[in-house]
């Protein structure tokens, strides 16, 4: 089953070290900008062991990448996506998965920032992939999670 993750989580509380704060910071950023729930989003795939295989831009891994994660329900939201395959995931994370993280493009949702060719974020990743397009520059991850619903079931 594929799912359009999306990460509605805070900081860990008693996580006093600078990364935690920096990437707290970050998220809460995002979403002031983007004026929305989400900070971040991920192509997850339900692997046997109940843990996903998630595919996305990362800012803090700086770029596309893939990764095995736990997605507890007090952090992530998930969507079952409907439209896309396993087998398209994996082709087009083979594709991406050189770009760089594109910082300048996740700010032009808000700034009006110019799109870069061979970077992504998160929202764009995730939006190119669920549907098959290269419009995904246009939308932050809350604004993902909402479109998506239509690719969805409950």
């Amino acid at each position: 089953m594929i799912h359009l993750a999306s990460y509605k989580g805070r900081r860990i509380a008693g996580n006093r070290s600078l990364k935690a704060f920096y990437n707290s910071f970050q998220d809460a950023l995002i979403r002031l900008l983007t004026k929305g729930v989400y900070s971040h989003c991920e192509i997850a795939i339900l692997r046997a062991d109940g843990r996903y295989d998630c595919y996305s831009a990362s800012i803090r891994d700086g770029g596309v990448r893939h990764k095995v994660m736990r997605l507890p329900s007090d952090r992530w939201d998930l969507q079952v996506i409907d439209n896309i395959q396993s087998h398209s995931v994996l082709s087009y994370y083979r594709r991406t998965r050189r770009h760089r993280y594109d910082t300048l493009g996740a700010l032009g949702i808000v700034f009006l920032s110019p799109q870069a060719q061979a970077k992504s974020f998160c929202s764009e990743w995730c939006y190119n992939v669920i549907f098959h397009s290269a419009d995904g520059w246009r939308f932050s991850p809350s604004d993902l999670a909402t479109i998506s619903q239509d690719t969805t079931h409950a």
